[in-house]
Formats: C-alpha cells, structure tokens, sequence
C-alpha cells in the first residue's frame, strides 16, 4: 500500500450522508491542513529509527513511540536556549480534552519492532479506501488508562484511541498471540477509528433504526445501563434476549448490567471487523438463535460500507 507521504494532523469528523457514497469511491486522498505537519526522519545509525522511517516510505504514515515528536530553539534567555517542542494532541479533539486519559511510554523501543509488518499488513490495508482518511499517524505507547470517551462512560483500559492526530496502540507482540487474538487486536484499532467516523451521524439519527431494534425487546424504557435482573425479573432472560452482544464484545461493561447505547454500537462495530473475512468463525452461525443480533450487526456491515471500509457480505 502506498499513501502521501506528508500526512497532516487533521481529523474531519463529517460523514457523508448514504446518497453521497458513490461520488466518495472517486476521492483521491490529498492533504487537507498546513498547521500540523507529520512527517518521519531517517536515522540509519539506529536500527530502530530506521526501520520506522522504512515503515513511514512504505505505507506514507508516521509511527512514534514518544509524544514528543520535534523541538525547535525559538530564543535565547539569559544565555539559556529556549525551546518549542511539537508534541501530538493525543487527548484533544474538536470537542474537548479527554483529561481522563493517560499511558506509558515503551520502556525501550525495540520492543515495537515486531509490530512494523503487522500494522502494515494487518491494519492499513484495511483503510485504503476510507473515506474521509481517519489516520494521520500512529503513537505506540506500553500501557493506557481512559475513564470514558465518546459518552462511554466505563473505564476502557489498554484499548486504541483515537486522538486528535494520531491513533494511540498498545504494544504488543503478534508471535506471541492467536490468530484470534490478533483479529481482536485489529479490530478493536478499526473499530474505535469508525466509531468515530460514525458517531456524529449516529447521534443525528442515522442509527435510528438500530436503536429501534434494541427498544423492541423491552417494555422497559430504561434498558440501556439497566440491570438485567430489573429486565428480567425471573432471571432467565440475558444480554443476547435484548438484542446486545455478549459481555466479552463491550469492553468495561459490569456483569449483570445491559451497556450503555454508545457502547451497544460500538460493540458491533467491532463485532463486524472482528467476524469480517474470517475463515474460523461465522457471526450469523455463531447468533443464530438471536435474528435481532443479526439484523442489528447487517446494519452496522452497511454504515461501515458506506464510508469506504471493505466489509464482506
């Protein structure tokens, strides 16, 4: 995959309307800000420096493993040089500050070397034809701890994040995990990037549908962050009667508790890049019992669709 190689530091959030889908498979990619330039170094006495800018030539995106990216002398006080340092606006968005949010560096940065061909192979081929573009560069840190984001409101720790300029990665090392768990890993990295994409539209009532078939299974107005026990009075009843995916799809949800509507769609967001072209699993034989899941987890294959990702029937 070949992409610019100067990528700026702007996220659009606008997602075109479902009529305008045809005339974006046309879109060519260009550089869309000035003010945040994003570009890789090569450093050929560091191995790792090296293979990073060899990563950035191949697929045209930067990858960090500091949030502090460049510094540039501006002055000189008192005989002291003063600097400006350019870092990436990992808790920033159009919207707010994520204060909530914090991680830790690598404690040494060969350890994101075996990731290189993994992100290149695994992640980025799957975003070449998204539209608008959701990646300006990539930030590999060891660990992470986030309290909420987008009105999810439970803790999502060690999970990607998408800052204002860069998707924030936990480091792992793909010889070490199944090919399941590397699936789970790429998908939780698409999911949160289109949860993102989508969620402007979704509130505005694109997902009217999708919240409608969840309401449908209970007469119960409150039954997203309900107890299930309160929905269920007998106890029978559990979280795939009322149209959500299992608790091991929604990442901080308590046992016992339905998740909020937020986490409900980005559940099968994930759901659907976890399941896409996977020879080993089948999401409509695995729900079978559960029509509503189904018809929930279509929907949601049509909206990732419609912004360009590759989804299979």
């Amino acid at each position: 995959m070949k992409a610019p190689k100067t990528i700026h530091g702007f996220y659009f959030l606008l997602v075109l309307a479902t009529s305008m889908v045809a005339c974006k498979k046309e879109a060519v990619f260009q550089p869309r800000s000035k003010d945040y330039e994003l570009t890789i170094k090569d450093n050929p006495s560091d191995p790792v420096d090296h293979a990073i800018f060899q990563f950035y030539e191949n697929t045209g995106i930067p990858l960090f493993y500091n949030d502090t990216i460049s510094r540039e002398q501006v002055s000189v006080l008192d005989g002291v040089p003063q600097y400006a340092y350019q870092t990436l606006a990992i808790r920033y968005s159009l919207t707010g500050a994520y204060a909530g949010l914090s991680w830790t560096l690598l404690p040494n940065k060969e350890m994101l070397l075996p990731m290189l061909p993994f992100l290149k192979d695994k992640l980025l081929p799957q975003l070449t034809n998204v539209y608008p573009y959701p990646l300006a560069s990539i930030f590999i840190v060891s660990s992470s701890r986030l309290r909420s984001f987008g009105e999810i409101t439970y803790a999502r720790n060690n999970k990607p994040f998408p800052g204002f300029n860069s998707l924030m990665l936990i480091n792992v090392n793909p010889a070490e995990m199944s090919d399941s768990t590397q699936r789970e890993y790429i998908a939780d990295a698409l999911g949160i990037m289109a949860y993102k994409m989508l969620k402007p539209a979704y509130d505005k009532g694109l997902a009217n549908e999708f919240d409608k078939v969840t309401r449908s299974t209970s007469l119960d107005p409150q039954i997203y962050l309900n107890m299930l026990k309160l929905l269920s009075p007998d106890g029978t009843r559990k979280l795939e009667d009322f149209s959500f995916l299992p608790i091991r799809f929604t990442s901080g949800l308590a046992v016992g508790w339905t998740p909020l509507r937020q986490a409900d769609f980005l559940s099968y967001i994930e759901a659907v890049f976890f399941y896409n072209n996977n020879p080993t699993a089948h999401f409509e034989t695995d729900f079978a019992a559960y029509p509503l899941i189904i018809k929930k987890y279509r929907m949601v294959q049509k909206m990732l669709k419609n912004v360009g990702f590759n989804i299979a029937d």
